[in-house]
């Protein structure tokens, strides 16, 4: 009877380590998956960040900003005699 339990006990440890080994070959194939997915999400993020730096550069640059003034907003420039400048003052306190 020895024999035969011995037997039994060797498989149910080959089997236990064959479960342990599938387990964590399983568990590390889905990390792979979630770091691939996660690789994935991060270049998604880097495109849209420059798209972003480039939409902010456009919205700055002075021709932009002048168009938008004339033809959105319908502002008009004014004439040099609209705008009168504070005089500096020489009294020192």
């Amino acid at each position: 009877m020895t024999g035969v339990s011995g037997i039994l006990v060797g498989l149910a440890a080959a089997a236990g380590l064959a479960f342990f080994y599938l387990s964590q070959s399983t568990h590390v194939a889905a990390i792979g998956y979630q770091i691939s997915g996660l690789q994935g999400q991060l270049a998604e993020l880097r495109a849209e960040q420059q798209q972003l730096i480039l939409q902010i550069g456009e919205a700055q640059s002075p021709a932009v900003i002048t168009r938008r003034a004339k033809y959105d907003l319908h502002l008009v420039e004014l004439s040099s005699d609209s705008v009168t400048f504070a005089q500096r003052s020489t009294k020192r306190p």
